[in-house]
């Protein structure tokens, strides 16, 4: 690593020109000031170069490494017109290019401003969210797509806002995930879960599994099998009650340790299941040693059924690859009756959606699933 940031330096050092500035303000960042860059196009020339040469590969002993880099661009005094602000800015424009796949810049903008301000107050409610248990879990059934049997149930989480209402969990989960806070709310996600399941049994229903969204630090932290079997045992429930899901996208090519954490989990007797299958990397090698119990077909192809060829042909390719490793599919985002009969002649196993059932709090899930009538075919 320290000899990677010295061969960094020195090729932005080669970058630049006499009476620019180079500097290294900790970890892998870079500031280069550039007194002499006249306008926009100046920088951006410069950050093109800058990409280019630190793209190259790196010879270090008898390793070759490829790297790429993010830039962020502020302008004297468009964008401030003191060292803190410059560079405060210059940071925020390097996060927005590396939300647009890295190796890339990007110029700061007011824009930008008022969009980092907004998401620090949204942090700070949401640290506020938890003190406060602000959230709720919502259930959407998951059905058998042949026989229309109710097999399972996703649970999912909503934050209820005093003030705006119920914020989706596209709102704050990806923010949960860039500031740690996704640790607290997997954990409270995993407690109330078990809560509802050991009074739903007490209630005397059926013990169909519910499944549970695992997160990216959850797989990489230490004794999370151990916890999770510590918070089952509390409840008086065995691992057969949950079924964790997991999106394709925490996968990397190299998942040596998930993989070895999922066998771990399969061992215990949890289903495992891929979420969004056919959106991530599809490490297709990988995924054949993987103890899955089934793969969720993206709904983004269910939504094209019928009109774009191509997203039958994928789930077909989904449903064989599932099904030669003898695993199941379920597919999300079902919404009409068509999508459903072409799931069913092409041997999709399960489906979710809203032609089922929308995602219901526990008052209108367990009303819903005392009433729901098995339909035939």
């Amino acid at each position: 690593g320290d000899q990677l940031l010295r061969e960094v330096g020195l090729r932005l050092r080669q970058c630049v020109r006499n009476g620019d500035t180079v500097s290294r303000v900790g970890g892998d960042e870079f500031i280069v000031l550039c007194p002499g860059c006249q306008s926009m196009e100046d920088a951006a020339l410069l950050a093109e170069k800058v990409l280019q040469s630190l793209g190259q590969p790196y010879q270090l002993a008898d390793k070759q490494l490829v790297v790429t880099a993010s830039i962020g661009i502020a302008l004297y005094p468009d964008n401030g017109t003191d060292a803190n602000t410059l560079i405060g800015n210059a940071d925020s424009a390097m996060y927005l290019a590396k939300e647009h796949a890295r190796n890339n810049c990007q110029f700061y903008s007011p824009e930008l401003n008022q969009r980092n301000l907004e998401r620090l107050q949204l942090e700070q409610h949401l640290h506020q969210a938890l003190d406060h248990r602000e959230f709720v879990l919502f259930f959407q059934p998951k059905v058998s797509a042949t026989s229309g049997a109710l097999i399972g149930a996703e649970v999912l989480m909503r934050w209820k806002d005093p003030e705006v209402g119920l914020v989706l969990p596209g709102r704050f989960i990806p923010l949960a995930e860039e500031t740690g806070l996704i640790q607290p709310l997997s954990d409270w996600l995993l407690e109330e879960t078990c809560a509802h399941l050991a009074r739903w049994r007490r209630l005397g229903l059926p013990p169909l599994p519910r499944s549970i969204n695992l997160s990216r630090r959850q797989l990489q932290s230490s004794g999370f099998v151990d916890r999770l079997l510590s918070t089952l045992a509390r409840y008086d429930l065995s691992p057969s009650a949950l079924e964790l899901e997991l999106n394709e996208q925490m996968l990397s090519p190299d998942f040596t340790h998930q993989c070895a954490v999922l066998t771990q989990l399969h061992e215990a007797g949890f289903r495992l299941t891929i979420d969004d299958f056919g959106t991530g990397f599809s490490n297709l090698n990988g995924l054949r040693h993987l103890p899955l119990s089934a793969l969720k077909i993206h709904q983004s192809f269910v939504h094209e059924l019928g009109s774009e060829p191509t997203a039958l042909a994928v789930i077909d390719a989904i449903i064989a690859l599932a099904h030669a490793l003898g695993i199941e599919t379920i597919a999300e985002g079902v919404e009409t009756a068509a999508q459903r009969a072409i799931l069913q002649r092409h041997g999709c196993d399960g489906m979710q959606g809203y032609l089922v059932a929308t995602p219901m709090d526990e008052t209108q899930f367990l009303h819903w699933q005392r009433e729901y009538d098995t339909p035939q075919g």
